[in-house]
Order: structure tokens, then C-alpha cells, then sequence
């Protein structure tokens, strides 16, 4: 499996670039473990964005 380093900004989750949860950020795509994650970015990116990484549950 390759992560390429690929990690979901919300969870810090190590992803594969063949996710299906992806979203587009000021020209970037960010990789996601889940929904629940993407949904959580995509409400505030910037929040993800500057390091406040949440623990998985």
C-alpha cells in the first residue's frame, strides 16, 4: 500500500491517493481516512490547516 504521504489533515490518518474522500482547497487536494473526516474539513478548512489534529475514535 502507498500513502505517497498522503495524511488526512483532520485525523492524521496516513491515506491513499485512491480515496474516494478528497477535497479541493485553494488549488491543493487533500486525502481523507473517512466522510466524517472530509465533512469536518470541508466545514473549516483552516482550522485543519494549522495543525489541530483531532484523534481518531
Amino acid at each position: 500500500m502507498e500513502h505517497a504521504g498522503n495524511r488526512d489533515p483532520v485525523c492524521g490518518m496516513m491515506v491513499e491517493s485512491t480515496t474516494r474522500f478528497k477535497s479541493l482547497f485553494r488549488g491543493r487536494v487533500y486525502y481523507f481516512c473517512s466522510e466524517s473526516c472530509k465533512r469536518k474539513f470541508d466545514s473549516n478548512p483552516e482550522k485543519y490547516l494549522s495543525g489541530n489534529i483531532e484523534p481518531m475514535q
